[in-house]
């Protein structure tokens, strides 16, 4: 398909090694595997927070809540951000943050 500028499809691909291709998508699963596993985690500790730290129903349905809308509201300034930098940089940045939190 011939692009406004005369360009072909084909020559706007960059080439990638299959085995970087590979690496990303290998950082990419691990990092939503954990990220999907720090969101599910909470619901089945309430009961050992609730004990622990002697949190009422209500506080433990606050810090579900807190979570999802965090995430809510984070969404699209992130996505704004990832789009205007790097892979490799908004990965880092991803699983830094994730690590600290």
């Amino acid at each position: 398909m011939k692009q406004p500028n005369g360009a072909d499809d084909e020559k706007l691909i960059l080439p990638l090694p299959t085995w970087k291709i590979w690496y990303m998508m290998v950082v990419l699963y691990v990092l939503y595997l954990l990220d999907f596993a720090t969101r599910s985690v909470i619901s089945p500790m309430f009961p050992l927070l609730k004990a622990e730290l002697g949190l009422s129903d209500t506080q433990l349905g606050l810090l579900g809540t807190t979570v999802l809308a965090a995430i809510g509201l984070l969404a699209i300034p992130l996505s704004y951000i990832h789009d205007r930098w790097t892979r490799g940089k908004m990965i880092s940045l991803m699983a830094i943050v994730w690590s600290i939190g």
